[in-house]
């Protein structure tokens, strides 16, 4: 049987893509039309791995293909392709036809290769290997990829008609042969079509097809499936007029148009904004459909015109009967509902809350309303909630989903999560309308996370609430009961915490864990830090304040690092490791509130259990709390353990840890050891401070003192240590003070409170207690500046007292 016309193919009510399907399907699994044709049949194995032979394809590309299998013995017998996949070696040629076209098949799959599938077409040629229409078929698809390659499918075409590709038609028990030139078909020109990318061409095209019918043989009349093409590139290039003309010509060569032929038409007038044309090609549809059912209107011609109709400033209550009207004739799909509501997005909010209800009420079944209706109810919901309409929110929902819980959850999602709806308003009385348990508790999960990841934790405890007053005993997860101890901790109430906290286990049944302890110790830390920080504005107001200098004034707090301590021993107790972050913040509370020998005791605990080494986190807090407290022995035997555990990088000391051990010396009037640790700190390179710079005319660079992180007794101790160097005449002085100035960055108090100079007036008194001038930096006055003569006198001075 050999390959007929595409005209005797097609038969009414065929969907067009499956005729493109099945033709192609034909031209691979079918026989040639050449009747007579001899094909040496190959063994038993597979055919032979083929590879890239242009240079202009990589050899280490693999594609993937489908390898062409000839059955059959020596007699002549018909070709059969079987898919078969496989990669494509490098190491044999192409050599036989069928190789040669499994080859360009693997090329025709990507739109990249069409230079190499030309490439490979002409080296077929040179090599004389016997060409047949499929292959040149496979080359002209490849062009079809993209719209740049149709100069190139149209000389292939064009090639073929004049008849220059030759194929041998055996005869006479495959003695002699007559080369017989290959012509194009059907396939070959709806190839040329889809690479098309002007109106005017893809007519001239089926003009050239119609003209074939006047040859004896090879006649190819354009069918259904080219007309639908060429209707296509009118479409994508808004061509309305060359669409009229296709379908005159249609008419003219007695192809009656089928629905996609239709639709496609009907979707280039929506592209050109001609609602009438539209319309009235959807009416001739409705009409010829009586007598013709290939032309009966589908949901996608109706899409066309409701589209059309949207776009032509039509007013909502038209576009709305358009759509009753289709509804009644087809069902409509996810494009239809898409066009409505893009629709109504521009209209006002009166027309469209009104349009979407009555889009919602033509749902006559709670299926339509789950698969359809979704979309649109949120439509309706956003509506509602920018006009802040949350009572017509909760009577939708009731009204179109209830019970009907997984659309119940739809709906809460986008009001908790985006449009941030009031919990008590809204998005509880929601939850409240689901059936079932699990349902429930999905609800409370989404509505106490969401709310606790924006700190809304009074709403977040409202929605925990409800699982007390359900008839269902609902298991709350822990991690969303964790996100609520921590957005509790942040939002100052730790007592709440505490309490959700204290409830997990018999009230909402889980058992709380490691992340759920370091959640509610850190609220405890955060919570004694703001306390500590109110007795502090207290006694400080109280002393600026003469008449109330005899009242109490401190608040009665409570003592939350005992809280933190306490349920650190419970964490341990229960079995569970307590980690770097929950040490921290438990030393860190017992820090805010002067307890540092509750803070060293955890310390030494830690380095007691050995599972976990504190790091310079737990241990500066540690060194603050010990400088609080003026416990300086304390501190000091703390800093010589780190020492000895300089090994390990987490325990080393920091710029903190010196900082605070430099104040608790200082408090105590360790200068001298002071001055010690800070020379060892420099020559371990824990404290820097000199900085440098290009200069403002960018011929050298300037090196000054930069003082801004130092505390008011680490700065002192870092000047006299420049100055001390500068006697000794070592390299940690810095400077040459024979040619250099040196500049102290003592910053202007914008970081400390109330915005006061701290640093200022020390290293001030401390320069004049030496018997030093100074000046101040004209350009920033937070410089303070020693001239090179002031360093020099400074150095004949002490030279001599020394």
């Amino acid at each position: 049987m050999g390959i007929v016309s595409s005209g005797r193919m097609i038969g009414k009510g065929f969907i067009v893509t499956s005729l493109l399907c099945a033709a192609y399907s034909i031209i691979l699994v079918g026989s040639f039309t050449f009747r007579n044709r001899i094909i040496q049949s190959v063994r038993q194995d597979f055919p032979r791995i083929l590879s890239p032979l242009s240079s202009s394809v990589d050899a280490n590309n693999h594609y993937e293909t489908e390898l062409i299998l000839i059955s059959g013995d020596a007699q002549p017998s018909k070709i059969d392709f079987f898919s078969e996949k496989t990669k494509l070696d490098s190491s044999t040629p192409p050599r036989s036809t069928r190789e040669f076209t499994a080859r360009l098949s693997a090329l025709a799959k990507d739109g990249n290769n069409v230079t190499a599938a030309f490439l490979l077409l002409e080296d077929m040629q040179a090599r004389n290997v016997p060409l047949h229409l499929i292959t040149l078929n496979t080359v002209l698809s490849a062009c079809a990829k993209h719209k740049q390659h149709y100069n190139l499918a149209r000389q292939l075409l064009d090639r073929m008609n004049r008849g220059e590709f030759m194929y041998p038609h055996y005869y006479n028990n495959n003695k002699k042969n007559l080369l017989v030139p290959i012509r194009p078909d059907e396939i070959s020109y709806n190839a040329v079509l889809r690479s098309c990318n002007d109106p005017t061409e893809a007519i001239h095209i089926l003009r050239e097809m119609r003209n074939t019918q006047r040859l004896r043989v090879g006649a190819v009349p354009p069918s259904v499936i080219s007309y639908t093409y060429a209707l296509t590139i009118c479409k994508d290039f808004a061509d309305l007029n060359s669409a009229k003309k296709i379908l005159h010509i249609a008419h003219d060569a007695g192809t009656c148009p089928n629905v996609y032929m239709y639709s496609t038409y009907i979707w280039t007038a929506e592209r050109c904004g001609d609602f009438h044309e539209a319309m009235n090609t959807l009416n001739l549809m409705r009409s010829s459909s009586k007598e013709e059912e290939d032309v009966q209107p589908n949901i996608v011609s109706y899409n066309g015109v409701l589209s059309a109709c949207c776009k032509s400033s039509r007013t909502p209550e038209e576009v709305l009967a358009l759509y009753i009207q289709l509804k009644q004739e087809v069902t409509p799909n996810s494009k239809t509902f898409q066009i409505l509501l893009h629709f109504f997005d521009n209209c006002t909010f009166p027309e469209k809350h009104s349009c979407l209800e009555k889009v919602m009420e033509s749902f006559t079944t709670p299926e339509e309303r789950r698969r359809d209706g979704i979309g649109l109810m949120k439509a309706l919901v956003e509506a509602y909630s920018e006009n802040r309409l949350w009572q017509n929110v909760t009577q939708s929902i009731q009204k179109y989903y209830a019970k009907d819980d997984i659309c119940i959850l739809a709906v809460l999602h986008l009001l908790v999560t985006k449009i941030n709806a009031p919990a008590s308003e809204v998005s509880l009385q929601v939850v409240q309308m689901l059936m079932t348990s699990l349902a429930l508790q999905q609800a409370i999960t989404l509505c106490v996370m969401t709310y606790s990841k924006d700190n809304q934790w009074e709403d977040a405890m409202a929605a925990l609430h409800l699982v007390g007053e359900s008839d269902y005993r609902l298991v709350v997860p822990v991690a969303a009961l964790n996100s609520l101890i921590s957005s509790c901790g942040r939002n100052g109430r730790a007592d709440m915490a505490l309490q959700v906290l204290h409830e997990m286990n018999f009230k909402y049944g889980v058992n709380p864990n490691t992340r759920s302890f370091r959640a509610a110790i850190m609220a405890c830390n955060q919570a004694q830090h703001a306390a500590s920080a109110t007795n502090r504005n207290n006694k400080k107001r109280q002393r600026r304040d003469d008449s109330n200098r005899n009242n109490n004034m401190d608040v009665v707090l409570m003592e939350w690092w005992e809280c933190a301590l306490s349920l650190l021993r419970r964490m341990k107790e229960e079995g569970l490791q307590p980690d770097l972050e929950t040490y921290s913040s438990a030393i860190s509370a017992c820090e805010a509130a002067g307890k540092w020998q509750r803070a060293l005791g955890i310390v030494n605990d830690m380095e007691k259990d050995g599972r976990i080494a504190p790091n310079y986190v737990c241990i500066n807090a540690a060194f603050s709390a010990c400088e609080k407290g003026g416990a300086w022995v304390e501190a000091l035997e703390l800093y010589e353990r780190m020492k000895q555990r300089q090994r390990s990088s987490t325990s080393r000391p920091s710029f903190v840890t010196i900082n605070s051990l430099l104040i608790c010396l200082d408090k105590a009037g360790q200068r001298e050891m002071a001055e010690n640790i800070y020379r060892e700190a420099i020559a371990d390179g824990v404290v820097s401070h000199w900085k440098e710079d290009i200069d403002e005319n960018r011929q050298g660079i300037n090196k000054r003192m930069d003082l801004h992180q130092f505390s008011a007794p680490m700065s002192k101790i870092a000047v006299l240590f420049v100055l001390e160097s500068l006697l000794s005449s070592t390299e940690d002085a810095g400077l040459d003070p024979t040619k250099d100035d040196l500049i102290i960055v003592v910053g202007k108090g914008k970081g400390s409170s109330r915005g006061v100079p701290v640093l200022m007036p020390t290293i001030s008194n401390l320069l004049k207690e030496l018997d030093i001038a100074f000046r101040f930096d004209s350009k920033n006055s937070g410089r303070v500046i020693i001239p090179n003569h002031e360093l020099v006198n400074f150095m004949k001075k002490r030279s001599w007292i020394d």
